[in-house]
């Protein structure tokens, strides 16, 4: 598979991971304290029709219903979910070989030897904490060849981890961190 296959696939995964986190979000949103733009049109209503309350008592409810309107389902699975997201920094050792111009030449392929060479490389990704123990749920690309493996959480504090499992087929690895 070349480069720009590799890169596609990833894509594709990629959106499909929003896809899949966007219905994730969605179903454990819920439906409470949904004001939505009802509240915003009754508040409007009530000021035009001139209730009894002040023009500040209407001012502070059309507030009130705008902050309310901004709480959507989105919002408050974000909310709801965000301690749970890590981002994950990664090395790894990428090996490369040089091939040799004359690699197809039968006497000067004995002269000219391939020569193979490493790079570390630094990459991120992202994951979920799925159980009280400290294992990680993310992508089998993100970790693939890692060397190195740092879980950062929300609040910046680091952990290592280590791999305890991968696989290729759906791109999902699940990683260990060890404290609280």
């Amino acid at each position: 598979m070349n480069y720009s296959h590799r890169i596609l696939k990833k894509t594709y995964l990629i959106i499909f991971g929003f896809i899949l986190a966007y219905f994730f979000l969605m179903v454990c949103s819920g439906k409470e304290n949904d004001a939505g733009p009802k509240a915003l049109s009754d508040a409007v209503y009530s000021e035009q029709r001139g209730s009894d309350a002040g023009a500040d008592n209407q001012i502070a409810a059309i507030q009130d219903a705008i902050s309310n309107s901004r709480h959507n389902a989105i919002t408050r699975a974000v909310a709801r979910v965000s301690p749970a997201v890590v981002g994950i920094n990664v090395i790894q050792v990428q090996r490369y070989v040089h091939r040799n111009p004359f690699a197809d030449d039968p006497f000067f392929r004995n002269f000219f030897q391939d020569i193979p060479y490493e790079r570390r490389v630094k990459s991120l990704g992202s994951g979920f904490i799925i159980s009280k123990e400290g294992y990680i749920l993310t992508n089998q690309h993100v970790i693939d060849q890692a060397t190195e493996i740092i879980v950062t959480r929300a609040g910046g504090k680091q952990y290592v981890a280590r791999e305890i499992g991968q696989d290729y087929t759906t791109d999902l690895a699940i990683l260990k961190i060890e404290g609280d």
